[in-house]
């Protein structure tokens, strides 16, 4: 019977390893044929050209900012410095833009990374051009960003 505690280990493990394989190769997973034979591995052509796969290609400098976020110095190795800041001051505006009645206009973060504190907005005083637009029978009353046109007491 010693003599037959080998070979029942031997069949047992091909057993565990053949019931592992059919688990952990699913049917969406991609079966890979190495010598003509399925394997869950890749080839190596394929292992190869791991590094030549489009996702692992530089990304253009709008996809790091816009996208992703990027610090300063990402711009900075692509732009001038004084580029580089009017960039992420652009891109600022464009992302978070300031809401109506108020102009975006360029703030000084240092060299943070992107973000909306590369802009502030500041407030435009409709009332000081043709009463902001109200009726003869209302005053302009400038709001942070807007303003209002209540009608005048008498």
């Amino acid at each position: 019977m010693d003599n037959t505690r080998p070979l029942l280990l031997y069949c047992l493990t091909i057993i565990l390893l053949t019931m592992h394989t059919n688990l952990c190769v699913g049917a969406d997973d991609q079966v890979h044929h190495v010598n003509d034979e399925s394997s869950p591995f890749w080839t190596e052509e394929e292992a190869n050209g791991f590094l030549e796969r489009p996702s692992r290609h530089k990304r253009s400098l709008y996809h790091e900012c816009y996208v992703e976020g990027c610090s300063f110095h990402e711009v900075d190795e692509v732009l001038s410095y004084e580029g580089s800041r009017e960039y992420l001051y652009t891109m600022a505006c464009d992302l978070w833009p300031c809401q109506t009645g108020c102009t975006c206009d360029k703030a000084n973060p240092g060299s943070a990374g992107s973000g909306p504190h590369w802009r502030v907005c500041n407030d435009i005083n409709e009332c000081l051009t043709n009463k902001g637009g109200c009726r003869e029978d209302q005053y302009c009353v400038n709001t942070v960003c807007g303003f209002s046109c209540p009608a005048e007491s008498k």
